[in-house]
């Protein structure tokens, strides 16, 4: 969620204007819609084990090149890094919900993401919050 929320002012910050700002949130939903299938491919064919690291990594590649494009000023990477993000964001929640209930079981998961969702979400709600207090620390989001 930080990404998301801090794109706007990440890519204003790094000397782009503000429509490149939307076109990269709108590439990073394009990423985020068309690896649906690609996911739902995966999962039927390869072990969940592997495509959950991918995932992540993809995801993670998206946010080095999100951040590599704003400190060179160019914005194709910038392009690329929000699909690269949204690409691999969106596989992260099929395969985790199918992981959980894969490792946990039909019986149990119910009771395990009760315990577990409540820590998720406080964790996500923090951390667009200290992603701009690093800001307002740093003066940078590097």
């Amino acid at each position: 969620m930080a990404v998301l929320i801090h794109a706007f002012p990440f890519v204003t910050e790094s000397g782009f204007d503000r429509n490149v700002a939307a076109v990269g949130l709108s590439i990073n939903g394009f990423g985020n819609l068309v690896s649906k299938v690609a996911w739902g491919w995966g999962l039927g064919r390869f072990s969940p084990r592997l495509l959950v690291p991918v995932a992540f990594g993809v995801s993670a590649k998206g946010v080095t090149l999100i951040l590599t494009a704003g400190s060179l000023n160019l914005q194709v990477l910038l392009m690329v890094g929000f699909f690269f993000y949204g690409f691999g964001f969106a596989g992260t929640i099929p395969l985790s919900e199918y992981t959980w209930a894969r490792y946990f079981g039909r019986g149990y998961i119910g009771a395990i993401r009760g315990a577990g969702n409540p820590p998720a979400l406080l964790m996500s709600a923090a951390a667009p919050v200290l992603v701009g207090v690093w800001f307002d620390v740093a003066g940078a989001y590097q």
